[in-house]
């Protein structure tokens, strides 16, 4: 376990027993514990003796955390520790590690002073790390994501096939909205394929109903198309979690297009297409049968 020490030691505010010595590192605030400045790693190692006297769980924004307790009776301290356990495995956060001197170890927890607060200190800053860490970011992003994807494979699950008349104008709409969504989640680097094929087609040479220059070689299955849905579904939720704070900042440009977008960008300009071209197949499938799926609120499976 790191140990820790304390950076200009102060008095907890309003805690004045002189019995039971507590001691902080506060912020500008004087009101308000620095969780961040109040520990610094120690240099080299040191004999302690923790022993856990407690936990507690603490959830935030569907993420689950615990708050350990343990006791150093040798230094007379009390350490908090937190560890995000919904993680697989868990992960230990030592940014909020709160460790504090107290004249007695064997005072039960909820009559030491100051610990209240720096239990709800500690609860706070999981708040605020869990509602603006790239992980959290994350889970948004694919829940919507995942639900704009959804409603395209709900439309063309709907879509009565018939191959003897086929409309050709649903399927040249449900057909660029998958491609370009693979299009989008994919290196622009590279030469783009799809596994169902397409040829770029000269503006006087494209068929009507054709959205952009990007020609299928052929009219694809309703199977083929949910089958294509179902690879970029995973595409997509793949390329969302494996975003790291560092790519977070790389950018998607075309190698012979004017496109240049943040990774973010690009990925919340390929939601809003994809929802786009969902909203227009759900038109085409009322006039076609006067009927169009509900609205998906989430992705029904966590990223």
């Amino acid at each position: 376990m790191n140990q820790r020490k304390k950076s200009g030691e102060k008095p907890v505010p309003g805690e004045g027993d002189p019995m039971s010595k507590t001691e902080v590192s506060q912020g500008n605030d004087p009101g308000k514990i620095d969780v961040k400045t109040m520990m610094t790693k120690v240099a080299g190692s040191r004999e302690y003796s923790f022993e856990q006297i407690g936990a507690e769980m603490c959830l935030a924004f569907e993420r689950e955390f615990q708050i350990t307790v343990w006791k150093d009776v040798k230094r007379k301290k009390i350490l908090l520790q937190v560890n995000e356990t919904g993680k697989s495995p868990s992960e230990y956060l030592p940014q909020f590690d709160i460790e504090y001197k107290v004249a007695d170890t064997e005072v039960p927890l909820n009559e030491l002073p100051g610990h209240a607060a720096f239990l709800s200190t500690i609860k706070d800053w999981i708040h605020t790390y869990a509602n603006t860490t790239v992980d959290h970011v994350k889970d948004f992003l694919w829940s919507q994501f995942g639900a704009s994807i959804d409603m395209v494979k709900n439309a063309i699950t709907l879509w009565p096939e018939d191959k003897d008349n086929p409309d050709t104008r649903f399927f040249y709409n449900a057909y660029h909205a998958l491609l370009m969504l693979d299009y989008y989640l994919s290196d622009p680097s590279r030469k783009f394929t799809s596994p169902l094929p397409f040829t770029f087609a000269d503006p006087g040479a494209i068929p009507e109903g054709v959205i952009g220059d990007m020609l299928p070689d052929r009219l694809y299955s309703k199977t083929e198309l949910l089958g294509y849905a179902d690879q970029l579904r995973n595409k997509c939720k793949l390329v969302i979690r494996t975003i790291t704070d560092k790519s977070l900042g790389s950018r998607w440009v075309e190698k012979y297009g004017d496109m240049d977008y943040a990774l973010l960008e690009i990925l919340l300009y390929n939601m809003r297409h994809v929802q786009h071209h969902a909203a227009q197949l759900n038109q085409l499938l009322r006039q076609k049968i006067n009927y169009a799926p509900t609205w998906v609120f989430r992705a029904q499976d966590k990223l």
